[in-house]
């Protein structure tokens, strides 16, 4: 996901749509809890590249539509334990 929204940001959304989909062919993904945010960056993928370059001033701004890094998931979407 993290990939994904780099390249999202950068202005690649359709390459960024290819990385997103790789991650849904991963075998635990049916229990991945982040899978819902994964599937609305694949829908909103294009209108993302201006909400990713948005800059976040204070933590009240900060939801699950911003780019990975600024989210409360940001460590947990790749480095949580089952």
């Amino acid at each position: 996901m993290n990939f994904g929204d780099m390249l999202v940001k950068d202005g690649n959304p359709r390459i960024a749509k290819k990385i997103y989909n790789i991650a849904k062919e991963h075998s635990d993904f049916k229990k991945w809890p982040y899978k819902e945010i994964l599937v609305r960056r694949i829908n909103n993928v294009q209108q993302n590249v201006q909400e990713f370059r948005r800059k976040i001033n204070s933590p009240e701004n900060v939801n699950d539509n911003a780019i990975m890094l600024n989210t409360s998931f940001s460590c947990m979407a790749c480095h949580q334990k089952k």
